[in-house]
């Protein structure tokens, strides 16, 4: 049973990021108003509030599943798992943050209501596409992946010690 409702909330999950990748405000100048923007938030959050219990489970069973499948490894392999899910996190977050950095230049360039880029949060309506793609999904997963390595790597140890 828990298999379709993880199946169902993978599904939901990768949803999720489309959406609030979908949902990104495009940035664009006004003549008269600066850049055109309304007052009702960031659209692209909005999917979390329905969808985020089912990303939840998304990442519980992906624990569950990928904590499962490393126990019956052994622990070179384990180690290999963690450094590289560890280096493909770190690529994926440094380019993410030099993504959102030059959007938040942009940004300060076309609004003149900004003056310094430090005004603007790494969050905002303009940069959801930059935070929620495939590459932050796979992020999670990674993470993810890093978190049940971690762990199945100290059970594993510890049950070594004691026997």
């Amino acid at each position: 049973m828990f298999k379709y409702l993880y199946v169902i909330s993978t599904i939901l999950s990768m949803i999720l990021f489309f959406l609030c990748n979908y949902l990104t405000e495009p940035l664009v100048k006004k003549s008269e108003l600066g850049v055109a923007s309304g007052g009702n938030g960031n659209p692209g959050l909005f999917p979390w509030f329905i969808l985020f219990p089912f990303f939840l489970i998304f990442l519980y069973g992906t624990f569950k599943y990928l904590t499962n499948f490393i126990l019956k490894k052994n622990m070179k392999f384990i180690l290999i798992v963690i450094f590289s899910s560890s280096l493909l996190s770190l690529i994926i977050v440094l380019f993410t943050n030099i993504e959102a950095n030059k959007i938040r230049e942009k940004i300060v360039e076309v609004s003149p209501s900004f003056t310094s880029v430090k005004q603007l949060s790494l969050l905002n309506t303009w940069s959801n596409s930059i935070f929620f793609n495939h590459y932050t999904f796979i992020l999670v997963f990674l993470l993810v992946l890093l978190a049940s390595s971690i762990y199945a790597a100290i059970k594993i140890s510890t049950s070594l010690k004691e026997t």
